[in-house]
C-alpha cells in the first residue's frame, strides 16, 4: 500500500522567471560594483596597508583582522539572514518546507525528526562562520607583522594622494549632476 506524499507549493513559471531576473540583476549589480570599486580598493589598501592606521591600530593588523574575523562574520550574517527565519519556522511548525513557503522544484514535505534535523541545520549554518571568526581572532596576533626595514614609505603619500584624486574624479559627474560647484 503506497502512502501519498505531500508536496510543497511551487512557484508558478511566471514567478520563477521574475525571481530569476531579480536574482540576475542583483548578482550583476554586485559583480559590477565589486569589479569597478571594491576589488581595486582592496588591492590598493593591501599593497599600502602599512601606510594606514585604523582606529589607532596598524593597517596591516586591520587587514588581517578583516580577513580572518570580518569576512567570516559578514558571510555568517549574510547566510543567517537567509536561513535563520526558515529554520525557526520549520522547528515551530514541525515541517519542512514551512507552511506558506514556495519552492522552485517539486519538494516532498518532511515531518518529524527529518524536519527537526533540517530546521536545526538551517539555524546552525551561520554558526560555522562564527566558529571560523573565533578561530581567526586567535590567528590574527600570529600573522606576520610589517618589517619596517623592507617597506618603501615613499609610496605612502603618493598612494594616498592618487587614490583620493581618482575617487574625486569618479564623483565629478555626480557633483555636476547635483549642481554642486567644484573648488
Amino acid at each position: 500500500m503506497a502512502i501519498d506524499q505531500e508536496f510543497a507549493d511551487e512557484y508558478t513559471k511566471q514567478e520563477k522567471i521574475q525571481l530569476g531576473i531579480l536574482y540576475f540583476a542583483i548578482g550583476a549589480f554586485i559583480y559590477i560594483t565589486h569589479e569597478k570599486w571594491v576589488f581595486p580598493w582592496i588591492r590598493w589598501y593591501a599593497s599600502t596597508a602599512y601606510c594606514h592606521s585604523v582606529f589607532g591600530y596598524s593597517g596591516v593588523l586591520a587587514l588581517w583582522a578583516g580577513l580572518f574575523v570580518g569576512l567570516p562574520i559578514f558571510f555568517g550574517l549574510l547566510i543567517g539572514a537567509c536561513t535563520v527565519w526558515p529554520g525557526i519556522k520549520t522547528l515551530k511548525q514541525g515541517q519542512y518546507p514551512p507552511k506558506g513557503s514556495k519552492v522552485f522544484k517539486p519538494t516532498k514535505i518532511l515531518r518529524g525528526k527529518a524536519a527537526t534535523f533540517r530546521g536545526l541545520r538551517l539555524l546552525l549554518a551561520p554558526c560555522l562562520f562564527v566558529a571560523i571568526a573565533i578561530w581567526g581572532a586567535f590567528q590574527v596576533p600570529r600573522m606576520p607583522k610589517e618589517n619596517s626595514m623592507k617597506l618603501d614609505y615613499s609610496v605612502c603619500k603618493a598612494s594616498q594622494a592618487s587614490t583620493w584624486t581618482s575617487i574625486a574624479e569618479q564623483w565629478t559627474p555626480v557633483n555636476s549632476a547635483l549642481g554642486t560647484k567644484e573648488k
